[in-house]
């Protein structure tokens, strides 16, 4: 996955990590995500006798943030 953000240097890095859904925040033990450039692999044996014929997987993007101050 490819995530950018327009922020310069650290603000603008991006962080990725993987979510289980949306009511558990653990990874699914049979993916990794690269928290740099966001490549997923496949970290363990998917028996397809046992293992759905699909996973979903939910990315999330994180930026270094940077918050800009406004005047009144």
């Amino acid at each position: 996955v490819k995530a950018t953000d327009a922020d310069a240097g650290l603000y603008g890095l991006v962080q990725y990590s993987l979510y289980d859904g949306f009511q558990s925040y653990e990874a699914p033990p049979a993916f990794q995500i690269d928290p740099q450039d966001g490549r997923i692999c496949v970290s363990q044996d998917i028996d397809r006798e046992k293992d759905p014929g699909t996973f979903d997987l939910l990315v999330k993007a994180k930026d270094g943030t940077y918050v800009v101050l406004a005047a009144p």
